[in-house]
């Protein structure tokens, strides 16, 4: 007996022709190498397109072979990629082809050296999981594939082509929380279907495969250490499952980082294996105004100062509010009563069933939730509260000349780090959702000279002081200041980085004192409220 040399050529008719010159029929002995060629039907792996993708180098396929109209598979074991751009796999048959007869050929990806792939009917593997992976091709347990065609002569060509086994879900993850969002879990599940992913004893003789579970969970649970979303920006990640059909009203839920969102399908339908279906997830990790007080559901944001406060200000109509929040324990919602009265501060609880306050009038307000404290508080456009700081100062402290009001909403470096500019360094603070008389700096360190620094609430301004038209111009340095607390005239304090330090506001010795700024400062609260500054090294 000999055995028949032919070709397993696969997909599109240009592959066909770039091997036409390897197309011709020959007879070799059992010991040389036969060559098989596999396409694809559809995608080998899932990329950014998820198209596009050809096989690379060390790829390998089992192949098993069998006399058509019987079941004797005869396992070939390993193939290896020979030519990665025309698909050309090189191994050795176990077994001797016969003149005459017709052969069925099955091919598997990717290669498995083990007893539950010794036959097409039943190999068993791990199909479905996670990847976060956007731009490199990825192939291997998560996307497997098979290829198959039936009744060939011995000696024929014969043409195949690799399809998937595992449908493929696309899903863009959104970043609309104020903060970064370190990536590190993503779940799929769907109510009711307990093996998603898992292994399979898989038969793909017939006409289609069938999956047969041997172990599965009804969750695709994938970790994931290297992606950061910045605020606002988007990633993808990619999860694949066995196919199915989801039934109406039934659930399909998605957890991102532990914060879970649930939908309901109102009709039936089926994801097929070799097709990507596009999923997106909004993430926002924090609390969600909802109710009727609202035209629709608001996001409170993330203090730049306290990552634990949430604040937002808008109008609100008479009626019912509710703040939902999703964090890693999942959704739950926040308990302060029915009534709330304005500007009142109130405890807290979370609880897992909707709870709603009574908004009595129209009006703009803040509402501030303190997720450490557990403190919940709603002010309306009347309460002092949502008054910005106001100084009131004369010129060079000198109470001769007309006094000036200034509401303060920035500051400007003064000093030594600033490198005693006339007119200072304009800081570009950000005024907090949770209070308006706290400011907050957030850029390059702030060490420069000596490192002596104080803040002004002026850069420079022209003032007729006397009112006798008159006008001179002033600058930092004789303007109202924040500085240290301290009574003792040209004192400098040195800092004590992530510690609340008090501080005082004036014209008098504020001016001839500083703090010592000297430890690479780049994050600087101010409460003016309070009279109390933090410097930190974030």
């Amino acid at each position: 007996m000999k055995k028949s040399f032919f070709l397993i050529a696969a997909s599109a008719a240009a592959l066909l022709c770039s091997c036409s010159k390897e197309q011709e029929e020959k007879t070799l002995s059992v010991e040389e190498p036969f060559s098989i060629y596999a396409g694809f039907a559809t995608t080998k792996t899932t990329t950014s397109d998820g198209t596009k993708v050809s096989w690379v180098k060390d790829d390998a396929i089992n192949v098993f072979h069998v006399e058509t109209g019987t079941t004797n598979y005869v396992n070939d074991g390993k193939f290896t990629i020979a030519d990665v751009s025309t698909g050309r796999f090189t191994g050795t048959l176990a077994s001797e082809l016969e003149d005459g007869k017709s052969y069925d050929w099955y091919l598997l990806y990717p290669y498995k050296d083990n007893e539950f792939y010794d036959s097409p009917d039943k190999a068993r593997m791990w199909v479905g999981g996670g990847s976060s992976f956007t731009e490199t091709a990825r192939a291997g347990n998560l996307y497997p594939l098979y290829g198959k065609v039936k009744n060939m002569k011995a000696g024929s060509q014969v043409n195949a082509a690799m399809s998937q086994l595992a449908t493929v879900f696309k899903i863009k993850i959104t970043n609309d929380s104020e903060v970064s969002l370190a990536l590190s879990s993503v779940t799929f599940a769907v109510s009711s279907y307990r093996d998603l992913n898992g292994q399979y004893d898989i038969d793909f003789t017939g006409d289609a495969p069938t999956y047969k579970l041997y172990w599965g969970d009804g969750k695709v649970n994938m970790n994931i250490s290297d992606v950061t979303v910045a605020p606002g920006n988007s990633t993808y990640v990619y999860i694949s499952t066995i196919p199915f059909t989801v039934a109406a009203g039934s659930t399909m839920s998605m957890s991102v980082n532990g914060c879970t969102k649930t939908n309901t399908v109102k009709t039936a339908k089926k994801y097929e294996a070799g097709k990507v279906y596009n999923l997106s997830y909004s993430y926002r990790n924090g609390a969600t105004l909802t109710g009727t007080a609202l035209s629709k559901e608001a996001g409170m944001t993330q203090t730049l100062e306290n990552s634990s406060v949430y604040a937002w200000v808008g109008t609100l109509s008479a009626g019912k509010l509710g703040i939902r929040i999703t964090d890693t324990d999942g959704t739950s919602y926040v308990n302060a009563g029915t009534s709330l009265s304005e500007g009142e501060v109130v405890s807290v609880t979370t609880q897992t069933a909707s709870s709603e306050i009574t908004i009595p009038s129209e009006d703009t307000y803040r509402v501030v939730l303190d997720t450490e404290y557990k403190t919940l508080a709603i002010y309306n456009s009347a309460n002092e509260f949502n008054k910005p700081f106001t100084a009131t100062w004369h010129p060079n402290n000198n109470s001769s000349l007309a006094a000036i009001t200034t509401e303060v909403t920035n500051l400007w470096l003064r000093g030594g780090t600033a490198g005693w500019a006339k007119y200072g360094k304009d800081l570009k603070l950000t005024q907090s959702l949770a209070d308006p008389q706290v400011l907050v700096y957030k850029g390059d360190p702030i060490k420069n000279g000596d490192g002596r620094t104080s803040f002004s609430i002026i850069s420079k301004y022209v003032y007729d002081g006397n009112g006798d038209g008159s006008e001179e111009e002033y600058n930092v340095n004789n303007a109202y200041q924040f500085a240290p607390a301290s009574s003792v005239k040209d004192y400098t304090q040195d800092l004590n980085l992530g510690e609340w330090m008090p501080m005082s506001g004036g014209t008098d010795i504020q001016r001839g004192n500083y703090f010592n700024c000297n430890k690479g400062t780049n994050f600087i609260t101010f409460d003016l409220r309070n009279m109390k500054i933090k410097f930190e090294n974030r």
